[in-house]
């Protein structure tokens, strides 16, 4: 993932697959700052469905193979396998934690739920994939266990706190009677991170916070609003705000998709001009901190909202978009996911 910094080994190992993620990246920038010409839009990968949870599961660490957590997860598996050693991204979005660190509002239904739930929600559907890509054993999932930071729980320990959630349904994943989902399905973190929602340091200091007890990366799917679509050098470009956003810059939001350790992005790639101001973020990155983002992929809510991006249209939009600036952040993401609302 980062031919610049090398990616950070998680439990003590680099995956065959984080690995072949590197060499695809290196061989891709490669080409394209190389040849300096214009290329045709390589194919998109097939679009995975995420979702925000509506409902909390409410079930124990036993799988339930009748819960709306379970289905989606064989939903994802099954259309996987049919499409043969795919290599997947999805996210969980479960709202903003509460003021007490205790668990969730979930977005829509404002429904309250705790951690615990949480992970078993996320555990059914790691069990539901790796049941359902039944002979299938080469297609494997990445699942991001999401939140945001529009609630009043965007602080280092509610970082913390987040990360040892994601810990525990790792855990599950790897250890144990159900170690054998671990063989096709990693779990990441998440976080929804939008300068309009919170504070610059408040986001950073949740970074931190998972940065210490995370067990795996964790994946900003947010925005960067009113940030610009170029980054120049000088002292401008660390500290030129973002409009409307005050207290954000680009160092802001390079640092919480890419400047910690633990840090990937999937960036909304909604409407115009989300895709400059992302692929702009990259390049920053190179220029003020020898460190260019590569992105998971773009994220489109085309399913929720027909007047934004489709698809197709996320994916052209925000690969274009990175191979400008000469070339010096060209890039082709791995992944294309769209946002879905589960039905129960």
């Amino acid at each position: 993932m980062r031919p610049d910094r090398p990616r950070r080994a998680v439990a003590g190992r680099l995956t065959a697959r984080s690995a072949a993620r590197l060499a695809l990246v290196a061989a891709a920038t490669f080409f394209f700052v190389q040849a300096g010409t214009a290329w045709a839009v390589p194919a998109k990968p097939p679009t995975d469905s995420s979702f925000y949870v509506r409902y909390p599961y409410n079930g124990g660490a036993t799988p339930d193979t009748s819960s709306n957590a379970y289905h989606l997860g064989c939903n994802q598996g099954s259309f996987d396998a049919s499409h043969g050693n795919a290599d997947s991204e999805v996210i969980l979005d479960f709202g903003a934690q509460n003021s007490g660190n205790t668990g969730t509002y979930l977005t829509f239904t404002n429904t309250f739920v705790t951690y615990a739930n949480i992970e078993h929600y996320a555990e059914n559907f790691a069990y539901g994939y790796w049941v359902c890509t039944g002979g299938d054993t080469t297609s494997v999932l990445t699942l991001d266990m999401g939140t945001n930071n529009s609630g009043a729980c965007v602080t280092n320990a509610c970082g913390t706190t987040w990360g040892n959630v994601v810990k525990t349904a790792y855990n599950w994943t790897t250890t144990g009677t159900y170690s054998f989902v671990s063989s096709q399905v990693t779990i990441y973190g998440a976080n929804d991170i939008e300068p309009s929602w919170s504070s610059q340091s408040n986001a950073i200091a949740w970074t931190n916070g998972y940065n210490g007890s995370g067990p795996t990366f964790y994946v900003n799917f947010g925005s960067c609003d009113g940030c610009p679509t170029t980054a120049t050098t000088g002292n401008g470009y660390t500290f030129t705000p973002c409009q409307g956003c005050s207290s954000w810059n680009q160092y802001g939001v390079w640092e919480v998709s890419w400047g910690e350790p633990l840090g990937l992005a999937m960036p909304e790639i909604y409407v115009n001009p989300q895709q400059t101001q992302w692929a702009a973020i990259s390049y920053y990155g190179k220029i003020a901190k020898s460190s260019t983002v590569y992105y998971e992929g773009p994220l489109d809510e085309y399913n929720l909202d027909t007047s934004t991006y489709t698809a197709s249209q996320a994916w052209t939009n925000f690969w274009n978009a990175l191979q400008g600036f000469g070339g010096a952040i060209a890039q082709t993401p791995f992944y294309s996911s769209e946002i879905h609302k589960t039905s129960s």
